[in-house]
């Protein structure tokens, strides 16, 4: 991630340039006003007049520069701002799936505001730092203008104050991590607050115990550990700036031997020291920053995000325009799995689909269906095994992002977009007109310039409108993971007697993930998992054959039951 915020720096590096030399100028210009001014107050009252054209010309080029430089420097850092977040962004879209689902929704939920966040605190800062480290650089030189030795001498008492503060920083950059740990806990407990409301608000006992224990304690970790690098942090800028006034002390109470006979000196460091206070305060201040800029790079770091900014593994490796036949030989995918200690081991997996076939996949839970489906589609990465399009072989992540663009989906946890994106094809709308109709949602839900009037709607219908965005994509294969399990009879009905035979006979492929044994008679072919494993594939006469008694298919209005054989 630091090289993403470097790769940024450099395409603005012009930007950056001219505002370093704005603010270099400053703080020359600032160091030069203070030698003027104590050139001044060493001159008589009626000789100090000749400087004053000399003033102004520096207070206005300062005023110039310094402008300057804080414009650049604040257009850079939202430029970085604004760079980072669509940088983290496409790297999330852009990984494995699989490696996304190990980090955790809420992972990459603090990811992209808490972190992103603490970057751009201090990005958006970078104007003041820079200034001041400006105006701190053009103070020292003037210093060592006015005696080297005495300098050096307060570089020594400055080192001292910046080894006490290193020093500090080691333990307050420990207790800032543990406090980024905490947010990560609690952003989960945050999507458990969003997310299982319902269940908590139903039963006071496990809410009061996910409160307290939980919650909580997160909550409390988190706090204990900021304000503890806080206070680290708010210790060593005391200590700081205390050496700053330990120097001016010994410069006036020390005897002129062990400093300097000249008054004009002595006067111009003591004025350049008081001065310097506020930018070095200011800088100091911001240490805080860095720290928690630090932790959040570190963070984002451990994301360990597949691609480089701005890759893209699509761009060189067009889309198959048609499909002939996709096929799985001997396709294993592993992952641990979430109750139990081993690993789960789906395949290996032998299946070939053509166009213009139903096909049904069936299993208990945990049985493998969803990863077979994620598998299916190139969400996922096969272990081993091959997967081929037309007889060529899906290789490498280029082939697979290729590969995807031939199915239409709708998951279980499927995400409803307000947007027809990336269909802007003004010929789709009468089509879409006439599905909404079809799905019965034309007198709740209207469709204009691509958008939803509303998909404010209950599961079912929402999962309605996600087939319908399927149908419109027009891919050679549509894959519905438990698509009629939100569904009442009649559109269960709907679904597979109607719309599945109306896109298997466009000559699509369909797969759909079913417990609806009542319509397995539907399907060309059913495929059964157990264990991770197919332990059958039965042709729609097969599936017939082997059924010792018809199955009903469930009664719906206005139609009589009918016997049909699962």
């Amino acid at each position: 991630m630091m090289n993403g915020v470097v790769a940024l720096l450099r395409g603005s590096r012009w930007k950056l340039a001219g505002a370093g030399l704005a603010g270099a100028l400053s703080g020359l210009g600032i160091a030069a006003l203070i030698a003027l001014i104590n050139s001044a107050l060493a001159l008589p009252r009626a000789e100090q007049g000749r400087l004053l054209p000399a003033f102004v010309a520096l207070c206005v080029g300062v005023f110039l520069a310094r402008t300057a430089s804080e414009a650049l420097l604040v257009r850079l850092s939202q430029h970085l701002i604004a760079g980072l977040r669509c940088q983290l962004s496409r790297q999330i879209l852009a990984s494995p799936l699989r490696q996304l689902e190990q980090h955790g929704a809420h992972r990459l939920l603090a990811a992209l505001t808490d972190d992103v966040q603490k970057i751009a605190a201090l990005l958006t800062r970078l104007p003041t730092f820079c200034i001041n480290v400006a105006v701190a650089l053009g103070c020292f030189a003037y210093l060592g203008w006015l005696s080297w030795p005495l300098m050096l001498g307060a570089l020594a008492c400055i080192g001292i104050g910046i080894g006490v503060f290193l020093v500090a920083q080691l333990r307050a950059q420990g207790a800032l991590q543990r406090s980024r740990d905490a947010g990560d806990e609690l952003y989960k407990h945050f999507i458990t607050v969003t997310e299982g409301g319902k269940e908590l608000q139903m039963h006071r006992g496990r809410r009061s115990a996910f409160l307290t224990r939980w919650l909580d304690g997160a909550v409390a970790r988190l706090r204990h550990n900021f304000v503890s690098g806080m206070t680290i942090y708010a210790l060593a800028e005391s200590l700081g700036l205390l050496m700053f006034f330990v120097f001016i002390g010994l410069l006036l109470f020390l005897p002129p031997d062990y400093t300097t006979h000249n008054p004009a000196v002595l006067s111009g460091y003591a004025l350049t020291f008081l001065y310097l206070i506020t930018p070095v305060e200011v800088l100091v201040n911001l240490a805080p920053d860095f720290g928690q800029f630090r932790v959040a790079l570190k963070q984002l770091a451990t994301l360990q995000l597949a691609l480089a900014p701005g890759q893209d593994h699509g761009a060189g490796r067009p889309a198959w325009k048609t499909l002939q036949q996709l096929e799985l030989k001997g396709v294993t995918h592993g992952y641990r799995s979430e109750h139990e200690d081993g690993q789960f081991t789906l395949g290996p997996i032998d299946l070939s689909l053509s166009p213009g076939e139903i096909v049904f996949i069936t299993g208990g839970n945990g049985s493998g269906k969803t990863t077979l489906a994620k598998l299916l589609v190139g969400l996922y990465a096969p272990d081993s095994g091959q997967v081929s399009v037309n007889g060529e072989a899906v290789v490498g992540d280029a082939d697979r992002e290729a590969y995807r663009q031939l199915f239409s989906c709708v998951f279980a946890d499927f995400y409803l977009f307000e947007e027809l994106l990336g269909l802007d094809d003004p010929e789709r709308a009468p089509r879409a007109g006439e599905l909404l109709k079809r799905l019965k949602l034309d007198h709740k839900v209207s469709l204009e310039k691509g958008r939803f009037s509303t998909v404010a709607l209950s599961q079912g219908q929402r999962k309605r409108l996600a087939l319908l965005g399927a149908v419109l994509e027009d891919r050679p294969v549509c894959l519905f993971d438990e698509w009629a399990a939100d569904q009442d009879p009649v559109f269960k009905r709907v679904f597979y007697e109607d719309i599945l035979p109306d896109l298997k006979a466009q000559g699509r492929t369909v797969v759909a993930i079913t417990h609806d044994d009542a319509y397995f008679h539907l399907a060309d072919r059913h495929v059964k998992l157990e264990s991770g494993r197919i332990v059958s594939i039965r042709s729609q006469r097969q599936a017939a054959a082997c059924n010792e008694e018809p199955v009903a298919a469930p009664a719906t209005p206005g139609r009589p039951s009918q016997l049909q054989v699962g």
